[in-house]
């Protein structure tokens, strides 16, 4: 908007009132058929009416954009801290979800994991602003993010609040492949939140077991992971914003 930053300088401003200014008064002074000089004069106010009006849109427009920049320029500058808070409450919920029946069978725990699960009021405000004032697929991918999260911590502290849960080895891998499936959500974000250009619609599949090879490789768990974690894959492909907006899965 460039014309705008011209139109809305004073210099610019006070140069239209004189002209339009000088154009009135030489309608009113002038010498003219009476039915002109009354027509000429509506016509005169009416254009300069609409001119005021339409640059005070535009104003408003112009200023509400602005700062809905600056808001989306402060709320990514801390995103890159929120995603790296977001990966590791990932991990605990891998950890967690791969802790023995002791520790299940303890009613005790479900605080526990509940705190190690918790996502900061900083981080969620941040959230909340990239997906207020941010592009249609980052808001989407965000708010995908958050749905995932809330159900996936439900279901995992479940499994030590609720005596009727048992905690078997397939669930335990559930949960495990959850927490991986979500880790790959949050790290799709971190080349738009460093300012490598627009969140790509759709995450690859490769992406779904980085950073996770140590901790399910070689454990009696990692082929019912690795089952359940292509599972989440093909139910939620092609991997964009439609297909992981969040329904229930088929567990």
């Amino acid at each position: 908007m460039r014309w705008f930053h011209y139109i809305r300088n004073f210099p610019m401003g006070a140069s239209f009132g004189v002209f339009m200014g000088a154009i009135f008064i030489i309608v009113i002074q002038g010498e003219w058929p009476d039915g002109l000089q009354r027509y000429g004069t509506y016509g005169i106010t009416a254009i300069v009416t609409l001119l005021a009006s339409g640059i005070a849109l535009t104003t408003a427009i112009w200023n509400t954009e602005t700062a809905r920049r600056r808001k989306l320029k402060a709320a990514k500058a801390s995103l890159p801290l929120a995603l790296s808070r977001l990966i590791q409450i990932a991990r605990n919920g891998v950890q967690i979800s791969m802790e023995d029946n002791a520790f299940f069978n303890d009613p005790d725990n479900a605080s526990l994991i509940e705190e190690r699960l918790a996502i900061p009021d900083g981080v969620f405000a941040t959230l909340k602003e990239c997906i207020e004032f941010g592009d249609e697929t980052s808001a989407q991918w965000l708010t995908n993010i958050i749905a995932h999260y809330q159900v996936y911590k439900a279901r995992l502290v479940g499994l030590a609040a609720d005596r009727n849960m048992n905690p078997i080895d397939h669930y335990r891998a559930q949960h495990a492949a959850e927490w991986i499936f979500w880790h790959a959500m949050v790290s799709h974000l971190f080349g738009f939140a460093r300012g490598k250009g627009a969140v790509e619609n759709a995450m690859k599949q490769e992406r779904l077991f980085e950073g996770f090879h140590a901790e399910i490789w070689g454990n009696r768990l990692q082929q019912e992971i690795t089952g359940q974690i292509n599972g989440l894959a093909e139910y939620h492909a092609p991997l964009d914003t439609n297909s992981l907006a969040f329904r229930p899965s088929p567990h």
